[in-house]
């Protein structure tokens, strides 16, 4: 990027601005610059970070110097005393709380819905400001993890197997945690006694983990489903099921034991590595809270959307202040769909130590100069993916020159399918190789067909999509970002997991 800027690209994918929740977006990067993330973590960001709409195309950009000290003071004060397991359990409580706040909106009128939005919004960032410890601090923690076997283990390809082997955790795999529960509650119920009631609260629970999107009712039934497909079996295999989980966490256990053991490893390194397990288990507990908040918070945004004479799904895309003003009598004329839609192309939005502003028109345009990203922007402006690709056609091999991160290790030669959102989830068949930016808990409805992944966005060793490749057992490389656009459904791929290599084979 631009040398003259201050500023540092971390992540940057294409999309349809509309599609996008106000809750995952703006509040989880808020937090990230919240006073209270000075207390929490350990430290925050000092200056303005941002994200900017342009096009298609939607970046974040934030100062790397403060983003690098950040994290390290995060790693030194979590090391020193691990909040990380007490940071899972708030994280949990603020989401039951946000959801039930959201409960009340049957009972309210316009006004109401914006007082219920407010407080959910509130518990969101304080639920974002205790997860994101998370997200700082997992590079530089396995940097410095990678660093200390490098002292012990001489191939690279042995470190990153080590490194996955530490810390695995398939707790944090939240499908074992589903199942587990439902198992229990089958076990307790005589088949002739099990009703609806019984398995009302548990539905309602986990909402969100097995859903492929679309509406709250379809998530809802989604989950109904499995507990459809658990009924069914007989005790024994529930049973059996239940001891394969259970076998998955012992495995997990004894396999970092016998390797800590073997490498004769420092109490300090295994400090690390089991921080790295909560982080983890963090992230996994903050992603699917994203969800259940964002199925709870639908009817409020309905409710918002009916008074103010707008469609929910651009209310969605205002910040709350906007949001605030949209239902005021004085504004509400002055923002409509067709004015957010223009928001939609060319917008930033600054947030400063958990305040956010939104540039567009010709603020944007100067703001983006004063800050010198122009060439950022034009360099990564692209069409949004339309499944088609120069390559089309082509039949040499090509390998893909640049590494990525190893998630799990093995070797997988299969067609690509590229998947940038749930509504592409029906083009995955049994053997193919997901492609995507990053996976979220909906993905885990896929995972059954799927025998390897690249992603081109982040993805370290506590990301999500690294957390089911390795529970899933598929060869998985994450972070291509230079794949983004170049594989097209139905190109041949060969992922080399034990040598961080992509080979691109042709239709």
């Amino acid at each position: 990027m631009n040398t003259k800027t201050p500023f540092f690209n971390v992540a940057y994918r294409y999309g349809d601005a509309a599609d996008r929740v106000i809750f995952p977006t703006f509040i989880s990067n808020e937090a990230m610059t919240d006073p209270a993330m000075a207390k929490i973590a350990g430290s925050r960001f000092q200056k303005e970070h941002l994200i900017v709409d342009f096009g298609n195309l939607s970046m974040k950009f934030w100062h790397l110097k403060d983003f690098l000290r950040a994290r390290n003071e995060i790693a030194v004060k979590q090391l020193k005393k691990n909040n990380l397991p007490r940071f899972v359990e708030i994280v949990n409580r603020l989401c039951f709380e946000a959801i039930q706040i959201t409960s009340r909106i049957s009972r309210c009128d316009s006004g109401g819905a914006l007082a219920v939005y407010s407080a959910v919004y509130q518990h969101y960032k304080k639920l974002c400001t205790y997860a994101y410890t998370a997200n700082l601090l997992d590079r530089n923690l396995t940097d410095m993890l990678r660093s200390d076997l490098a002292s012990v283990l001489s191939d690279g390809s042995d470190i990153e197997k080590a490194l996955l082997i530490l810390t695995r955790n398939p707790r944090a795999n939240f499908v074992y945690n589903h199942d587990l529960e439902l198992i229990a509650l089958l076990n307790k119920h005589r088949r002739a006694a099990r009703t609806e009631v019984i398995f009302s609260g548990h539905a309602k629970r986990w909402v969100g983990l097995f859903c492929g999107g679309g509406s709250s009712i379809a998530n809802k039934e989604i989950v109904w489903q499995r507990i459809e497909e658990f009924s069914d079996l007989s005790r024994g295999q529930l049973l059996a099921k239940r001891a394969d989980i259970y076998k998955q966490y012992r495995e997990a256990e004894r396999g970092a034991v016998q390797l800590a053991k073997k490498l004769s490893l420092s109490k300090e390194i295994i400090a690390k590595a089991e921080l790295l397990k909560d982080a983890i288990l963090l992230k996994e507990t903050r992603k699917l809270a994203m969800v259940r908040i964002d199925d709870a918070v639908n009817p409020v945004f309905e409710k918002m959307a009916v008074a103010a004479g707008i469609q929910a799904k651009n209310l969605k895309y205002l910040l709350p202040l906007e949001t605030s003003s949209l239902l005021s009598r004085k504004k509400r004329s002055l923002l409509t769909d067709a004015f957010i839609d223009e928001l939609k192309g060319r917008s930033l939005i600054v947030i400063k130590d958990g305040r956010s502003r939104r540039f567009f028109g010709d603020g944007f345009a100067q703001k983006i100069k004063a800050l010198g990203l122009e060439e950022e922007l034009t360099k990564n402006a692209a069409p949004k993916d339309d499944g088609k690709s120069s390559r089309v056609g082509e039949k040499a091999p090509r390998v893909y020159e640049k590494k990525g991160f190893v998630a799990c290790v093995g070797r997988i030669v299969g067609p690509a399918r590229v998947v940038l959102s749930p509504a592409d989830f029906h083009k995955v068949k049994t053997g193919d190789v997901l492609v995507a930016s990053l996976t979220t808990p909906e993905y885990v409805s896929i995972f059954d067909r799927v025998a390897g992944m690249i992603t081109f966005d982040g993805g370290g060793l506590t990301s999500h999509p690294a957390t089911l490749a390795r529970e899933y057992h598929i060869p998985a490389i994450l972070g291509l970002k230079d794949l983004d656009g170049v594989l097209s459904d139905g190109d041949l791929v060969e992922i080399d997991a034990d040598n961080n290599k992509v080979t691109i084979l042709g239709r």
